[in-house]
């Protein structure tokens, strides 16, 4: 069995077992701004999960994509700068949808916390949220127009 078959495995083992306990692990009475709630027991289990795989996944995209480039550097140079390009327009895209971002403070009714007030905070939310959209039109441009245009070109 592959590596990355192994890894896969015990990643999902292990997030479907992370899964299994928010959702059946019970739940606790929170008071948050003078109202109850009830939240899982186990949810900041369940958010530092997410966490680690996020960071999981993009230094593995950072070193995969990195070493790819190094091996088209010496086989294929063209190949190379073609990646570098796609590198360097995603560093564009999110530099611009940075810029973009509104860092002013949200009014959010009921919360007077200050997690609404940090300008990079809220820039680096909508930088994520506008590169998304962009990125998820994109792709369904290329999924669209990608058989016509492989059409015309045959």
């Amino acid at each position: 069995m592959k590596v990355n078959s192994i890894v896969f495995y015990v990643l999902a083992a292990i997030s479907l077992i992370i899964i299994a306990l928010f959702c059946l692990g019970g739940s606790e009475e929170v008071i948050y701004n003078k109202e109850k709630f009830d939240e899982p027991v186990n949810t900041s289990i369940f958010l530092f999960w997410t966490y680690a795989l996020v960071g999981f996944v993009c230094l593995a995209t950072v070193i995969s994509a990195g070493s790819s480039f190094l091996i088209n550097l010496q086989k294929n140079p063209q190949n190379a700068i073609k990646t570098a390009v796609v590198f360097v327009s995603l560093l564009v895209l999110l530099l611009v949808t940075y810029l973009l971002g509104d860092g002013s403070e949200m009014a959010i009714m009921g919360y007077e916390g200050t997690d609404n007030k940090d300008p990079f905070w809220l820039k680096v939310t909508d930088m994520c949220l506008y590169s998304t959209y962009t990125l998820l039109f994109i792709g369904a441009l290329a999924a669209l127009l990608g058989g016509f245009f492989k059409k015309i070109i045959k």
